[in-house]
């Protein structure tokens, strides 16, 4: 993939997009990151934010975006 519609974008296939997660069930939220954690890269780590209660930013080892929510 030649890197999208813009030149010089760092846009390619499979970081253009991110799927959330969310759910009120904790247990659930923390087994759901562990195990996209295997093999993948953490960016933002399963912690308390200003807009819910527990938030995670990763990719998994396939290369696509999460965004886990545990709702308030």
């Amino acid at each position: 993939m030649d890197g999208g519609c813009c030149k010089g974008s760092n846009l390619r296939q499979g970081n253009n997009f991110a799927l959330l997660f969310d759910t009120k069930d904790e247990a659930e939220l923390r087994s759901v990151y562990d195990r996209l954690s295997i093999g993948g890269k953490v960016h933002l780590p399963l912690q308390d934010s200003f807009f819910t209660s527990l938030f995670a930013n990763l990719t998994d080892k396939f290369g696509i975006s999460w965004q886990l929510r545990l709702e308030k």
